[in-house]
This record gives C-alpha cells, structure tokens and sequence, in this order.
C-alpha cells in the first residue's frame, strides 16, 4: 500500500522563525570555537568608562542598613557589579567567564558582539536570535489559520 504525498502548505511560515534561531545560535557558537571559547566584545574606553560610572553608581545605591546596639552601620553591597568591573582591568581582557574584549587576534568579529543596543552590546546572532524568538508565538497560531484556511475553503497552498 503506498501512501499519498501530502505536502506541508506554508511550511516557510514556521521553518523561517525556527532557522533564524538555529542560525543565530550556530552564528554564536562558531565564534566561541574559533576564538578559543572566549566570546569578544567590541567596548571602547568611553564605553568602558561609562560602564564604570554606572557600576560605581549602582554600588553606592546599594546599601544596607544594619544595627547592632545602639550603631547603625551601612554595607554596600559590592558583589557582582564590583566583580566585572576587576575583571575588565584584567589583562587578559575578561570581563566575564565567556566575554573577552575585542583584540586584533580575535577571530570572526563580524559575528562577535558589536551592535550597541544602549543598555547592551549584542552580536548578529544574538539578533537573529531574539528576532525568531519574537515570531515564533506568532508563526505557529498563524500556520495553523492558513491550514486551516486551505482546508475549509480549498484554496491552493503557496
């Protein structure tokens, strides 16, 4: 007994969501392997610096207050804000246990992250990434209607 082909109708408006996040996340990857799993990071000192001041202002908001007996003392919460900051200074370039700052000897920078979006710095799979992440709950709802479509009223499938 040999079975009907059934073509998939609209296959392209689920497939395309889903290899923009496969392709993004083998974009990233790509750059770990090739750059010894370190991931670099195009900062420049004003940014540097800028994120300094920020960390530094962020710490000083951070505080607690404790009483012991009639004292009141206040402890800055330093943690992880103080932990990058040390580890920007470090002369490897780590700021963290995977992001590095971007060298000559870094490879594929085109892929590495340099789109400054303000509160961030992502790279073009990060992108492609967030972009199929934002379809994806709306391209399966809408296969399912165009299915659904081509089914009821017998339109033929692009």
């Amino acid at each position: 007994m040999k079975f009907p082909k059934i073509p998939i109708p609209y296959w392209y408006v689920v497939a395309v969501p889903l290899l923009s996040v496969f392709l993004g996340m083998a974009s990233n990857q790509a750059v770990l392997v090739a750059n010894g799993d370190k991931f670099p990071v195009l900062v420049n000192n004003k940014k540097l610096a800028d994120f300094r001041q920020q960390q530094e202002a962020e710490s000083d908001s951070l505080s607690i207050d404790i009483q012991i007996g009639n004292k009141i003392y206040k402890i800055k919460e330093s943690g992880i804000s103080d932990q990058i900051i040390k580890q920007v200074d470090d002369p490897d370039g780590m700021i963290d246990d995977t992001h590095c700052v971007m060298s000559k000897s870094s490879h594929l920078k085109a892929l590495a992250d340099w789109i400054d979006l303000g509160s961030t710095i992502a790279s073009p799979g990060d992108a492609a990434i967030m972009a199929g992440s934002l379809a994806w709950p709306y391209a399966l709802p809408m296969w399912i209607g165009l299915v659904l479509r081509k089914l009821i009223l017998g339109e033929k499938a692009v």
